[in-house]
């Protein structure tokens, strides 16, 4: 039987109920590879206690520690047994020099590089060197967009040819498609809700809602968010800091009865929870997918996005999905429009679940365990 190991830093995918794409991606993978007759072996630095994170140390800092702290305890021989290696994320790879590598048989899921990152927060230079660094080393990078590859290519120099690009999908079984029609008692009095089930955090880009929601209300059209995020777990100052302004944001505007934040659930549960409500808002500045997106469209529920995040355009138009403005002006003019035409919103919610066909997760990820396979010439 062949023989896949998975490795990542901070993901542990044995038993962890699944609330955001990270676990996500791990567990869908590693079910791909299963599916395809694949014994599938895994290691987390989340399991090795000895490779906690620096104490004092910044969060991208702490990630390097971690790195070299786990790769310099790896018994490199492990690699042998092994026919396909993934890697995780480019903080996995940090302490590992390439002449530890068997290059012909590792295949890396990027997840967020740093210079992405740096579209939302700041990243200390030596990251940055360092990924550039295990970057050029020749494996296979598999990446989920045209824009993210783009990057790849532009910023870091890595060829075309060592690139597959495939998307994000989502699970039917999970996200089932149900038809939505604009309910009719929504009036100037009741609130429509939208829902959101991304964490927390400066990518998300939730403080940017707060003069929008307060824009609407001031101009009577009453919306609420609804948040699914475990706000108090990251141990990420960077995320607890955000998490404690934008509160305090709420606070401050008056508009807590306007923002309801919940724990964050598990994606097999989620899909009830969509049911309840009248759009999905993903907040996002930047993602190099945006699975969420596609989970709550495809469902059904007509889903906003903000109309400066490229990678979107890759896989949504204006037939299935809302793209909006961060501007408050431009927003409140676009979702009253849609408030007022029922047809419109139907129409974006058939649009959302035929769009959704083309993205069928395991579809998806069989095809791309077959481009894998080529590309490392496996039989």
């Amino acid at each position: 039987m062949k023989k896949v190991l998975t490795l990542q830093l901070h993901r542990t995918p044995d038993g962890e109920s699944v609330k955001d794409g990270g676990p996500a991606l791990v567990i869908e993978i590693i079910n791909s590879f299963k599916r395809k007759g694949y014994s599938v072996d895994s290691m987390s630095g989340n399991n090795m206690d000895k490779y906690k994170q620096g104490e004092g140390l910044s969060p991208f800092l702490q990630r390097i520690h971690k790195a070299k702290n786990f790769a310099l305890d790896f018994d490199k021989k492990v690699f042998d047994e092994y026919d396909i290696i993934v890697f995780f994320h480019p903080s996995t790879l940090m302490g590992f020099e390439e002449s530890d590598l068997p290059l012909e048989k590792i295949i890396l899921f990027p997840t967020l590089l740093g210079r992405e990152y740096q579209s939302f927060m700041e990243v200390p230079e030596e990251y940055i060197k360092l990924e550039e660094k295990i970057l050029s080393y020749k494996y296979i990078i598999q990446s989920p967009s045209q824009s993210q590859s783009r990057l790849l290519i532009t910023q870091y120099q890595v060829e075309a040819n060592r690139i597959i690009i495939q998307p994000r999908g989502y699970s039917p079984s999970i996200f089932p498609s149900k038809e939505r029609y604009l309910k009719e008692n929504i009036s100037l009095n009741n609130p429509l809700c939208l829902v959101s089930a991304n964490a927390i955090r400066p990518q998300k880009g939730y403080i940017d809602l707060i003069d929008i929601v307060k824009f609407c209300i001031e101009n009577k059209l009453f919306i609420k968010i609804i948040i699914y995020s475990d706000i108090e777990k990251s141990t990420n100052s960077t995320y607890l800091n955000y998490i404690r302004d934008f509160i305090d944001k709420i606070n401050k505007n008056g508009l807590n009865d306007y923002f309801d934040i919940r724990p964050a659930i598990d994606q097999k549960n989620l899909d009830n929870e969509l049911l309840k409500y009248d759009f999905a808002i993903i907040p996002s500045i930047y993602e190099s997918f945006g699975k969420t997106v596609i989970e709550c469209s495809a469902s059904g529920l007509p889903t906003m996005v903000f109309d400066d995040v490229p990678v979107y355009k890759e896989f949504l138009s204006d037939d299935n999905a809302i793209f909006l403005s961060r501007t408050p002006k431009d927003f409140y003019k676009i979702l009253s429009d849609i408030v007022n035409d029922p047809e419109k919103y139907n129409l974006i919610s058939k649009n959302g679940i035929l769009n959704g066909g083309k993205y069928i997760l395991e579809d998806l990820y069989d095809d791309l365990i077959d481009k894998i396979e080529d590309r490392l010439c496996i039989k």
